[in-house]
């Protein structure tokens, strides 16, 4: 894998909406800046759901920044059971490539991270 440290190109971040109508606003959408193209990419999960924070995984021998996927929870907005989505991360504007549907709601806020078992192992065994 090519190492990037410093040379950072692409950040992930949720959309929170417009603040004319505090009521109204919610992060339903997921979007990707690539600093070095200037360009923008994004993927609205729709009005009746708020996402969580994307985690990037990456895949496994990437050879790209980018090269992985982006793993976030879906709240529906009427408190139905939470969702798991997971978005190719060099293509989120196709939407999700999966979605687990969890049999119960997962509270707004809830942080998650991805750590590669064998790290975890290597580090704690």
């Amino acid at each position: 894998m090519k190492h990037l440290l410093g040379d950072s190109i692409v950040i992930y971040s949720i959309y929170f909406g417009e603040f004319d109508d505090p009521s109204h606003v919610s992060s339903n959408t997921v979007m990707c800046f690539n600093l070095r193209t200037r360009t923008t990419e994004s993927y609205s999960f729709g009005e009746n759901w708020v996402t969580g924070e994307a985690v990037f995984v990456a895949r496994e021998n990437a050879q790209a920044e980018n090269d992985g996927w982006l793993m976030s929870y879906i709240h529906a907005l009427d408190c139905s059971p939470s969702k798991v989505v997971i978005l190719d991360a060099q293509h989120i504007t196709e939407g999700p490539i999966a979605t687990i549907h969890l049999p119960v709601r997962v509270p707004v806020g809830f942080h998650c991270n991805w750590i590669d078992y064998r790290k975890l192992r290597a580090n704690y065994s």
